[in-house]
This record gives C-alpha cells, sequence and structure tokens, in this order.
C-alpha cells in the first residue's frame, strides 16, 4: 500500500506560496532532492505550511486521507 509523508516543517523548506490545494508549490533544492528519493521509494510527500495545520486541521485531513487510495489506483492502472 502506498505511503504518504506530510512533513511539518513549516516554511522553511519552500520558496513559494502554497497552492490553494494545501500543498506548497515549489520545494528550496535540498527538499526537493529529500523529495525526490522519497517518491522514487514509493512515497507520496505532502508539504503544509504551519499555519494551515494550525488553523484548519481538516482541511489539511481532507487533502491526506484519499492519497492513499488515489496511488494505490494509479498504480493498480499502470499494472493493467
Amino acid at each position: 500500500m502506498p505511503s504518504v509523508i506530510p512533513p511539518l516543517d513549516g516554511q522553511g523548506g519552500w520558496s513559494s506560496a502554497p497552492d490553494g490545494k494545501g500543498v506548497s508549490c515549489v520545494p528550496s533544492s535540498l527538499a526537493s532532492l529529500r523529495d525526490a528519493y522519497l517518491e522514487h521509494q514509493g512515497f507520496c510527500v505532502l508539504r503544509f505550511w504551519n499555519n494551515q495545520i494550525n488553523r484548519n486541521m481538516d482541511d489539511v485531513m481532507d487533502e491526506i486521507l484519499p492519497i492513499p487510495d488515489r496511488r494505490r489506483l494509479e498504480i493498480e492502472q499502470e499494472n493493467v
């Protein structure tokens, strides 16, 4: 089953504002390398600003919870 990694490291690893879906857009170079490695290992990395988590945890969870099912469907479709 695909795993999800939601790093909770605030603004430090990101150089742009969130994209409107709760997921930040452009990582710094170190975060980008780390994310690429984790994604290559089969993980899905999502990033959220601290204030998103502090002010609206329900929206953050709405973004996180469907990911495993979506990833499972993607993997199943790739294997068809």
